[in-house]
């Protein structure tokens, strides 16, 4: 399944295929074809294996359920399966049951996150003229750049861990 992901972060529907699978899996082609039948069914069921899945907080951990979703964000956007979902969402070219996938998966993501801020709004944690779209969007765009600042980053420093980012923009993002 990281093969399968990992060939088509690199390569694209269009040039994603078994045989790029299995080279990646150190793996026979035969041995993916006694499982799956077209790069289409590899693919679906990588990206079914990986989906991104957030449950609402109880009432008043709203701070600690942003900061568990940034963390997740933050380790989703450097993997392979990552790269993938990135991919998945902005490829042209796209067989429809793999374009459903990308919908739902996206469609999931933003009713959860919605529903986070909310949650937000309703017990106090946030205030009430936060919209919801904006705020989500500030985060992921800000776990985006981070995943894109890591892996071009070359300084003598280190980075701050993932914890400490996303504790430091959970808490920019509430004090907004």
């Amino acid at each position: 399944m990281d093969a399968a992901l990992e060939e088509f972060a690199a390569e694209g529907w269009r040039s994603f295929s078994i045989e790029g699978v299995a080279r990646r899996a150190q793996a026979g082609k035969s041995s993916i074809y006694r499982r799956w039948s077209s790069k289409q069914d590899v693919l679906v069921d990588a990206f079914r294996a990986n989906e991104l899945r957030f449950d609402l907080p109880e009432i008043g951990r709203v701070r600690a359920a942003l900061y568990d979703l940034t963390l997740q964000m933050i380790r989703r956007s450097v993997s392979p399966a990552g790269a993938a979902h990135l991919r998945l969402r902005t490829e042209q070219d796209l067989p429809e049951e793999l374009r459903a996938i990308a919908d739902c998966g996206t469609r999931d993501a933003i009713a959860s996150s919605r529903q986070l801020v909310k949650l937000g709004i309703e017990t106090g944690e946030l205030p009430v003229d936060v919209t919801p779209s904006l705020f989500m969007d500030c985060l992921s765009g800000a776990v985006t750049n981070r995943a894109i600042a890591s892996a071009l980053y070359r300084g003598d420093k280190p980075l701050k861990s993932d914890e400490e980012f996303a504790q430091e923009l959970v808490t920019f993002l509430l004090r907004s």
